[in-house]
């Protein structure tokens, strides 16, 4: 079995993925802890060539002792 666990998402997706950990978290797995949070910025092509700047969230989970 896995001791990390890391859920990755950006832009709209960031608050479903946060959902998503907290009720990991809440219902599931309660030994789950946050280990870190890493927020950052990408820049996606768009169709007429723009570059547009996207938020990202990288959570890692760990199971606690």
């Amino acid at each position: 079995m896995q001791d990390e666990l890391i859920v990755k998402a950006r832009g709209k997706s960031i608050s479903l993925a946060v959902d998503t950990v907290e009720i990991l978290r809440e219902r599931f797995m309660k030994d789950l802890e946050v280990k870190s949070v890493k927020i950052g910025t990408d820049e996606l092509k768009t169709r007429d060539g723009a570059l547009k700047p996207i938020s990202t969230i990288e959570i890692i989970l760990s199971r606690g002792s």
